[in-house]
Order: structure tokens, then C-alpha cells, then sequence
């Protein structure tokens, strides 16, 4: 077996400190190694090491042939990162590479709605999305939160703002009477909230790792 196989194996156990290793070494000794870029910026990526994870996903996108999978990962870092600018234009040439991969429209408007409170770009991007991912399970979530943000009376909250996203989508708005609440507690009530209102799991964008 490969080393490059070896690392493959141990990063889908989850065993990512070993392949981490591993990978570098290969990465070392072979930098035009696309795979191994891959694979350790995801390593990186996962293990919360954004700096690193940008380099070697940015590596891997220029040596892949089929880069829409590492384009769409360092959009998830520049997000991670709070880089919203740059992580639409990440995401957007995702999309640009390979259009089947539906989840860019996602996360465009996911950055769109939950960094730049963008009420008009979150709308465009979450339809086309709900539009084109007929089989997406996420889509009748969307198309729940699609139905509040498309109400004229639904406004956004600041981002500076106590009420959070997720109580205002759960609220239908900050102007629907929200109960303001501090940050410390913000995360207390939300079990109850995840059964009243789908919409407020889709600002988990983890679950598209």
C-alpha cells in the first residue's frame, strides 16, 4: 500500500494528527502531489488550522484537474475565517467548475444571509439553489427559511444586534416582538427552537463537511 494510501485510510478514520504526518512528508517530497494537497488542507481545515488549510486547498485547486471539491472547502475556511468576500468568490467558482455541486448556491447565500446580513443576495442564491437541488434534502428547509426572508415585514437583525439569527428566523423577524437575549444564553433555549422552526439548522453549515 501506497503512503498516499495509507494517509487516505487514516484521514477517513479520523485518525487525522497520523495522516497529517504522513501527508506532509508527502507533501514534501512531492509539491505538485494535488491529492495530498487536498487531503492536508481538509486535515487542516478540520482541525480548526485555517492559515494552513488555505495554502495547501489553494495549492490543490491550481493541481487538480476536478478542483470544485478544494475551491469549495476553502470557501468553507474563508467562512470559517470570516472572510465573506472572499469566500462567495470561492464558492461561486466552485460552482463555476463543477455546476452539480448544488450546496455552493447553498453556502453563498448561507454567507450572504449570516456575515453580510444581505437579505436581497441571500434570496437569489437560496432560490436558484432550491430551484436546482430538486434532491437535496436540505431544500424544503430552504424553502422554509426562503418563505420568511421573501415577507417585506421580515427584518434581518444587525450583527451587532442581541437577537440572533437563529431567534429571528425562529421569530419571523426582529420586528415580531423578539424577546432580546444576551449572548451567554443565547445557545440555553435552542433545543426547543430546533423543533419549531427547520430553517435555524441550516446556519450549521458543518453539516455540509
Amino acid at each position: 500500500v501506497t503512503t498516499l494510501k495509507r494517509a487516505e485510510k487514516l484521514f477517513f478514520a479520523k485518525k487525522y494528527e497520523t495522516a497529517a504526518a504522513l501527508l506532509r512528508k508527502i507533501v514534501e517530497d512531492e509539491p505538485e502531489n494535488g491529492r495530498a494537497n487536498s487531503l492536508l488542507g481538509d486535515v487542516y481545515y478540520l482541525q480548526g488550522q485555517y492559515d494552513k488549510a488555505i495554502s495547501h486547498l489553494l495549492r490543490a485547486s491550481e493541481l487538480n484537474e476536478h478542483k470544485a471539491a478544494d475551491l469549495f472547502r476553502l470557501g468553507q475556511t474563508y467562512e470559517k475565517m470570516k472572510k465573506p468576500k472572499e469566500a462567495i468568490r470561492t464558492f461561486l467558482k466552485a460552482y463555476e467548475a463543477d455546476e452539480n455541486m448544488k450546496e455552493c448556491l447553498f453556502m453563498t447565500g448561507f454567507v450572504y444571509l449570516s456575515h453580510e446580513r444581505n437579505k436581497k443576495k441571500t434570496i437569489e442564491y437560496w432560490q436558484r439553489f432550491v430551484d436546482e437541488a430538486v434532491s437535496d434534502p436540505q431544500r424544503e428547509k430552504v424553502a422554509t427559511v426562503l418563505r420568511f426572508l421573501n415577507d417585506p415585514n421580515f427584518v434581518l437583525p444587525d450583527k451587532n444586534s442581541p437577537i440572533s439569527l437563529e431567534e429571528a428566523l425562529m421569530l419571523g423577524g426582529t420586528g415580531a416582538g423578539a424577546e432580546t437575549k444576551t449572548g451567554e444564553d443565547k445557545g440555553a433555549g435552542h433545543e426547543k427552537a430546533k423543533e419549531k422552526n427547520d430553517g435555524k439548522e441550516l446556519l450549521d453549515d458543518d453539516k455540509l463537511n
